[in-house]
């Protein structure tokens, strides 16, 4: 049986690592387009801001034990006080790139936990037993 501290450490880290990853992509990959008639130019402007929400499920579908997290993205950013519709496909374009950001976070989480080196090992499938 997993130890209870341990259990606590693990969802704490993975949900630091879900708001790290979330975090970086609102500060890098949330683009605005902005098109002026005047010059006939389109610019990407990273605008920082966007909405995310995030369901954490602990189950698998055959009702296994999986700690997983769906992040839905709002497609939304204000520019100017309006509510904008953001280009995705920056962030449609680098999702391995944040699949591995998630996995290389959560493991330095779990390496800073005093237990967990010793009780967690990471097999190639990206899956954590215990």
């Amino acid at each position: 049986m997993l130890n209870p501290a341990l259990k606590y450490d693990l969802l704490d880290a993975h949900n630091q690592a879900v708001k790290n990853v979330l975090t970086f992509v609102e500060s890098n990959y949330v683009v605005w387009r902005e098109h002026t008639n005047k010059d006939n130019r389109t610019e990407n402007i990273k605008t920082k801001n966007t909405l995310f929400t995030y369901l954490q499920h602990r189950v698998s579908r055959e009702q296994d034990p999986q700690l997983h997290t769906h992040c839905l993205l709002f497609r939304k950013t204000i520019i100017n006080g309006k509510i904008m519709t953001i280009e995705d496909r920056f962030i449609h374009s680098n999702q391995y790139l944040f699949s591995l950001m998630y996995d290389n976070e959560l493991s330095k989480a779990l390496q800073e936990k005093k237990d967990s080196p010793s009780e967690i090992h990471e097999q190639r499938s990206k899956k954590y037993i215990f």
